[in-house]
């Protein structure tokens, strides 16, 4: 993990602003990869780190929400950007912050944590993905933050299912989906269903995975947006077409 052990934490934020700066200035470059609307984002986010005033805990939020976006056009922005956020949130946790500034830091960190897990396993190194999922989970207990342990279960749930430890995967998500029942987050319940649907069509399970299928389409229908709807009547659509079942298929 890259630390800043010495230095100004702010000032070498400031002058990483310029990096930013540089990834966002080639517009019609990056139109191709962003819609108008992320496109204005990325650049709010970006005034924010060039202003010297910004607090610890907004630079840190700053930091991983430009991650979260700029990783669509070059993924090795992950790092860079998670790694800083992580360095001004050790600093802010070192400065004897009020309670809520220290959840607000410890809370921006873990998301840091996870998203540099999904950077590492994208790259192939599991081992470091496995070790910053665990980071995110712990400081997501420490804090409570019973959702951001739900999240991390999710992550940790693709892992296992890609490594083909299919036991595993299952039981992380069956432990993130019965959090997000239990705190009624309409959306994460929907990615537990879908997700638990296709290991069991992976499996060969069909009535169980489209059983799942349907109670993800359920929800989507009436709390998400029709993009999401569209993509559990495409799996659904494999689903019968797998099963041979090619007029199902092509309705759905």
């Amino acid at each position: 993990m890259y630390v800043v052990r010495n230095g100004n934490i702010k000032e070498l934020t400031i002058k990483s602003v310029f990096l930013i700066l540089l990834l966002i200035s080639g517009r019609s470059t990056y139109s191709q990869n962003f819609n108008e609307e992320e496109l204005i984002e990325i650049e709010r986010l970006s005034t924010i780190l060039s202003e010297k005033d910004s607090h610890d805990t907004l630079l840190v939020r700053t930091y991983v929400q430009l991650s979260e976006i700029l990783y669509v056009n070059n993924i090795d922005t992950i790092k860079y950007l998670c790694e800083k956020a992580i360095d001004i949130a050790e600093a802010g946790l070192e400065d004897n912050p009020s309670e809520l500034e220290k959840e607000s830091l410890l809370n921006y960190m873990a998301n840091a944590y996870l998203n540099l897990g999904y950077y590492y396993g994208k790259k192939g190194d599991i081992d470091e993905q496995l070790s910053f999922i665990n980071l995110s989970i712990k400081i997501q207990e420490q804090i409570g933050n019973v959702k951001g342990v739900a999240d991390c279960l999710i992550n940790m749930g693709g892992l296992h299912e890609n490594q083909g430890n299919i036991p595993e995967a299952l039981d992380d998500f069956y432990r993130s989906l019965a959090i997000y029942e239990k705190i009624d987050d309409k959306k994460g319940i929907a990615i537990c269903l879908n997700n638990l649907a296709n290991i069991f069509e992976n499996q060969g399970d069909y009535v169980k995975a489209l059983e799942f299928y349907f109670q993800s389409l359920e929800i989507r229908e009436k709390y998400l947006d029709q993009f999401y709807v569209a993509k559990v009547l495409n799996n659904i659509g494999y689903n019968y077409g797998k099963q041979g079942n090619d007029s199902l298929s092509l309705v759905y």
